[in-house]
């Protein structure tokens, strides 16, 4: 059988990509579980290699067979990374939809080889955001994206507010610094201070002279603490929407209901789901 006939043998294998499929994107099974534990395991490792390396070349006297057996590592790591993502692209139903994805762009961009020159070699560095797909591996973490995910609406409205609330505080405290011996010499100076003082950051490089300029941004500090706690609670607000949202699958195996609503698995047994009516 020549290598062509067995790729598109390998193509219409449907059974073998659903089997792939169910390890690589099934985080609610068993075996998909156990990858992502596996996976989980090499990206941190990838990210280490990285971090260490960094430290290792500029602290460490002749560091070269260490930084040697890092680079060493991190090519097994790639060929499994690259290994990968070609089996994500094989067994998704919709290949060119997971490339577009967001995870999917990192993954081809985690996976490109890496020189040693300093512009190949920095490219490295893109494989840290695979720290991102952690989040989606854990079941807690998949409620979270999706409760940010329906709550950035609040968030970005939230966020305008606040955005127009400095430029108004900024532009008063200009007005009010104006004429005084302040370093708020301008209206963007304003803004910068109003910014700095409502995140609670502080870095006194601009700061009020006047009783009223500090009046002013005493009010912006308290105001900055409420601020703080409101996208936590509209995020919050949303987790328990969805936790309340759970569909009630019952597993025929082991019994376990308060599946995830995207489950097609039991996540204790790795049983097919028959939906049960929602409670």
């Amino acid at each position: 059988m020549s290598i062509k006939s067995k790729i598109q043998e390998l193509k219409g294998n449907q059974q073998l990509k659903d089997k792939i499929y169910q390890i690589i994107f099934g985080t609610d099974t068993p075996a998909g579980k156990r990858f992502d534990v596996i996976l989980l395991v090499l990206i941190s490792v990838s990210v280490l290699l990285i971090v260490f390396d960094s430290i290792v070349q500029n602290y460490v006297n002749g560091h070269d067979w260490i930084h040697y057996g890092f680079i060493g590592l991190e090519m097994l790591l790639q060929v499994f990374f690259i290994c990968e993502y070609i089996l994500r692209i094989y067994s998704h139903p919709n290949p060119k939809e997971y490339a577009l994805s967001f995870f999917g762009i990192i993954d081809l961009l985690s996976i490109i080889p890496f020189g040693y020159n300093v512009g190949l070699r920095t490219l490295r560095i893109i494989r840290v955001f695979r720290v991102f797909r952690m989040l989606n591996f854990l079941e807690e973490g998949h409620e979270l994206l999706i409760s940010l995910q329906k709550s950035m609406n609040k968030i970005l409205v939230f966020f305008f507010f606040v955005f127009i609330l400095n430029i108004c505080m900024g532009c008063i405290l200009w007005v009010v610094e104006s004429g005084s011996d302040s370093t708020i010499n301008t209206a963007l100076d304003g803004i910068y201070c109003s910014i700095v003082t409502m995140t609670t950051v502080g870095y006194g490089d601009t700061t009020p002279t006047t009783g009223l300029g500090k009046t002013l941004l005493s009010m912006m500090m308290l105001i900055g603490y409420t601020i703080v706690a409101i996208p936590t609670g509209i995020v919050s607000a949303e987790m328990v929407k969805e936790r309340a949202k759970r569909k009630k699958y019952v597993c025929p195996s082991c019994g376990k209901t308060k599946h995830l609503e995207h489950a097609k698995f039991c996540d204790a047994c790795g049983s097919k789901l028959l939906p049960k009516e929602n409670s």
